[in-house]
């Protein structure tokens, strides 16, 4: 059981606490009233959704740099009402008519990495990546380039592309 003074301190701790919610709700409460809360932040701006992931800001970031580069080019049309159609443009629409083949940067052999059989090699194409690991044809991770790995003699390994052609790739050793 709590002694006298004990229970005193504990009675004004209570009150003190107490005294302090009251104090600090009734501002609130006021301000919220106004229309205004806390630094001037408006109180229907926080009604609106706010966006709850990183992709979700970086796609409004776009779309609110999108919309400014629209508002400079129009003002730089002389100020027309007609706004770019998103789409290929006429220069992109010449060269679509043609039947050249897409050029796909060519696969680049990054790391050959581990000790004795135990290899791991990436290969990068078009930011696409493949980990193969020695004595495995597939990649064991990464993405499906359409190579297969025949054999890793470093600084090279030997792949089987679609085609069923060997191709061999070396490190480039100007690049970290």
């Amino acid at each position: 059981m709590l002694n006298r003074p004990e229970r005193k301190r504990r009675g004004w701790l209570v009150f003190a606490t107490a005294s302090a919610t009251v104090a600090l709700a009734v501002p609130f409460s006021v301000s919220a009233q106004n229309g205004v809360v806390g630094a001037g932040v408006d109180v229907a701006s926080l009604s609106q959704p706010v966006p709850q992931t990183v992709q979700e800001l970086l796609e409004l970031d776009a779309q609110r740099a999108l919309d400014e580069e629209k508002r400079k080019a129009q003002s730089a049309n002389g100020g027309s009402n007609q706004l770019a159609a998103p789409g290929p443009s006429a220069a992109q629409d010449v060269g679509h008519n043609s039947e050249a083949a897409p050029v796909v940067a060519p696969p680049r052999l990054i790391a050959i990495m581990g000790v004795g059989k135990q290899l791991t090699v990436t290969v990068d194409q078009a930011g696409r990546r493949a980990h193969y690991r020695a004595g495995r044809a597939e990649p064991m991770a990464g993405a499906d380039i359409g190579l297969r790995l025949q054999a890793v003699s470093q600084p090279c390994a030997s792949f089987v592309d679609q085609s069923q052609d060997v191709v061999t790739y070396c490190l480039n050793r100007g690049t970290p």
